[in-house]
């Protein structure tokens, strides 16, 4: 696992260090894993394993991917992506987000249960941190009930203080929907 650090002035952010050396050997596991799968290691496939590692920290969709992945090789198209992320999903590798854009993110499975809150308000997304206290309630919760839970990503939602200092008011929004301007434009693909 690569290393976190806890830094309580950036607003329960979680940074993460990470240097090149890190990622290669994260490659390497990967692809070694893929391969002890049975799966081909295809220079494709180790590009896009390179790019979503070095990306871990954007929660990138695939379309972002497909930008960042073309611009080392046009050639790769999305289709082999999907497959890829695909893949990386059902190994474990990554964990598929839903931040109600309409579209999966992905990011680096770092832990088997991943806390993600989310503001309705502004759209931004925080990092929980005591991760493993929360994982460990979770799991007691689901074994009470006959449960083993899988790895995954969990998503809070919610209003963020500094949206509700400005004045929001959660209780006049539907369920469901995102106030974040940035997100409303891309539900309607103006970005």
């Amino acid at each position: 696992m690569l290393p976190f650090l806890y830094d309580p002035k950036a607003d329960r952010e979680v940074i993460e260090i990470v240097d090149e050396e890190k990622v290669k050997e994260k490659v390497e596991e990967y692809l070694r894993s893929l391969q002890e799968k049975g799966f081909r290691i295809t220079s494709p496939r180790r590009l896009i394993v390179e790019t979503i590692l070095q990306n871990w920290d954007k929660h990138p969709n695939v379309r972002e991917l497909l930008d960042l992945i073309q611009e080392k090789d046009p050639s790769i198209g999305l289709a082999t992506i999907y497959r890829t992320v695909e893949l990386l999903v059902e190994m474990g590798f990554l964990h598929e987000v839903n931040l109600d854009e309409g579209f999966s993110r992905f990011e680096v499975s770092l832990k088997d249960i991943h806390f993600h809150l989310v503001c309705r308000g502004c759209g931004r997304v925080v990092h929980l941190k005591d991760e493993d206290q929360k994982s460990q309630v979770a799991e007691e919760w689901a074994e009470d009930m006959g449960f083993t839970l899988l790895p995954q990503s969990i998503e809070l939602f919610g209003v963020c203080h500094e949206c509700l200092r400005k004045g929001f008011d959660p209780s006049r929004m539907p369920q469901g929907e995102c106030r974040c301007r940035r997100r409303r434009r891309m539900h309607r693909g103006l970005m």
